[in-house]
């Protein structure tokens, strides 16, 4: 696939004009104070032995469950959204985070194992779950056409992908969009949820990159 960077059409300009949306760099690219892009791990504290938990940069689009699948992947282990907990004990949650903000976890995969473990048996998951309504606050998935979707990925790719389902599913993915909306046919698509499409688009490397950290292939 070529990688190449975003296209605005004319067509997209007016879409995005239209729905009340301004052409404004995006955050999800800027540079933190420590020099770490947004969705990295902080290399030089990899690479310290003195320090017990690594530590991740938020990206727009993150939540415990999307981190631990990325903390995951980091430590060469299946992608898991089981090990929120964890994440959610070290840093003090519950707590709303922002892009750019700092998430530790512990370096190895028998540590991450053996914490998980621990709250487990304490209790600490359940009481947590319970207490913050856990998996109990979920909203019902706005529909949205996957008609439309395509003809707005187009608008913004161009020829250098092929539009099909896998694509849309993985843009949702990579935009963090996937758990508030379900693809249907035949639903328009209004001012807000355009923003929502369009307020982050990433790259097609982004979006390769994604698919290869989470796709991991099979022998």
């Amino acid at each position: 696939m070529k990688i190449s960077n975003i296209k605005i059409s004319k067509k997209l300009l007016s879409l995005l004009v239209a729905g009340g949306i301004s052409l404004v760099p995006i955050k999800g690219l800027a540079i933190t104070n420590n020099t770490y892009n947004p969705g990295t791990f902080v290399k030089k504290i990899e690479q310290d032995e003195s320090k017990k938990y690594g530590e991740y940069i938020v990206k727009k689009g993150d939540n415990l469950s999307r981190i631990s699948e990325k903390v995951c992947s980091h430590l060469r282990i299946e992608s898991s959204t089981k090990y929120w907990p964890v994440l959610a004990f070290l840093n003090n949650y519950p707590r709303i985070i922002d892009e750019g903000d700092i998430i530790i976890f512990p370096k190895t995969f028998e540590r991450l194992q053996e914490l998980y473990d621990k709250l487990d048996k304490s209790g600490w998951i359940s009481k947590y779950k319970q207490k913050y309504k856990v998996y109990g606050l979920k909203q019902p998935k706005k529909k949205l056409s996957m008609e439309a979707v395509g003809s707005l990925l187009y608008e913004i790719y161009g020829d250098d992908v092929c539009i099909d389902e896998d694509l849309i599913n993985l843009y949702l993915k990579v935009t963090g969009l996937d758990n508030k909306y379900i693809l249907t046919s035949n639903y328009k698509m209004d001012n807000e949820t355009l923003y929502a499409l369009t307020e982050w688009m990433p790259t097609l490397q982004e979006l390769n990159e994604y698919s290869e950290k989470n796709n991991p292939k099979t022998k």
